[in-house]
């Protein structure tokens, strides 16, 4: 099963052809297993151009079966509290139509999910990973890119600055590269605002910049793309003011089970913790006593409420700060 909704600069329309396919045993490409539950969605027009948010759902048992057979490749999550697990998780997509990953007939690249993105859903038991995407294709699940990445990323960083956002990366090692394509997501999906070349061939150190200017907060990553059409995204870094005064953080949102629950102060202060529904009624309160910088909450508070929207705030005796929850 899976969710798609159309999103970024070429919604996807019309009619979509979705196949799951749960394999027997685990198998391998590249000498890289990947995980037996994997994905075709492919639909009736712009199949390789149209863009779209999706979500793909998988079992623990799913994600176990690869743990047993993943020999020395990084594991999948174990269990829903498993960072490092969830922080592996990669998708690798392959183009055009096929069954397995060597007989689909386009190009392929790899993704990585952000990790508020992996989300353990209790209620209906089950993992669900949402990522942007662009053209339709296969999608397969491992701890590893099951398609070699066509160079090494060594960093990627950013800096807000009086001339614009500045990005920062630099290659160890570049192989058949073709170009940077640099994605910002201030609201929504992630579009492409430059593109900047490679180098082709390179077993040096190489440092790249790219200056946004377009101010303000944001959100960026790097679609690295081979001659051969072959891509892969970098992380995803964010760029922020400082905070001057009250911020509310809940990760993720929408949740079923939000992870953390963090309230940003500038100095230290009393506060009070609402929780209303969207009628105007009170449903929790709490009163703490805020230390300078971020103070991280009991999720609880927020697990326990029932599906719906909500608005969260915090409140002193001079700021008030307030952001809407929803409850999966």
């Amino acid at each position: 099963m899976s969710v798609i909704t159309p999103s970024g600069t070429n919604p996807v329309t019309g009619n979509i052809q979705s196949c799951v396919t749960v394999d027997a045993t685990v198998q391998s490409y590249n000498g890289i297993p990947y995980v037996p539950r994997h994905y075709s969605l492919e639909p009736s027009t712009n199949a390789s151009t149209s863009t779209a948010t999706i979500t793909l759902y998988f079992t623990q048992s799913d994600f176990d079966s690869y743990n047993s057979a993943r020999g020395s490749n990084p594991a999948l999550p174990a269990n829903p509290t498993d960072a490092a697990g969830i922080a592996n998780l990669r998708v690798t997509q392959f183009h055009g139509t096929g069954t397995t990953p060597g007989t689909y007939v386009g190009g392929s690249g790899n993704i990585d999910p952000d990790d508020n993105n992996i989300v353990w859903n209790a209620s209906a038991s089950r993992w669900e990973v949402t990522f942007n995407i662009t053209g339709f294709s296969g999608f397969f699940v491992s701890g590893s890119p099951i398609v070699p990445l066509p160079l090494t990323l060594t960093s990627f960083t950013g800096e807000q600055t009086t001339a614009g956002n500045q990005l920062h990366w630099t290659t160890a090692m570049e192989e058949n590269t073709a170009s940077f394509t640099i994605q910002k997501q201030t609201t929504g999906a992630f579009e492409d605002i430059a593109q900047l070349p490679a180098a082709g061939n390179s077993h040096q150190l190489i440092q790249y910049s790219y200056t946004d200017a377009e101010k303000g907060d944001a959100r960026y990553r790097l679609k690295m793309t081979d001659i051969d059409g072959k891509f892969t995204y970098s992380r995803i870094i964010a760029l922020a003011s400082t905070p001057t005064g009250l911020s509310i953080h809940i990760l993720p949102n929408p949740a079923s089970q939000p992870r953390s629950l963090t309230i940003g102060s500038s100095s230290t202060t009393n506060a009070v913790l609402t929780i209303t529904d969207m009628g105007g009624r009170r449903l929790r309160e709490k009163h703490l006593t805020l230390q300078k910088g971020d103070n991280s909450l009991d999720p609880a508070t927020l697990t326990s409420l029932p599906q719906g929207v909500y608005l969260v705030s915090v409140t002193t005796d001079q700021q008030q700060q307030t952001v809407k929850f929803i409850k999966e």
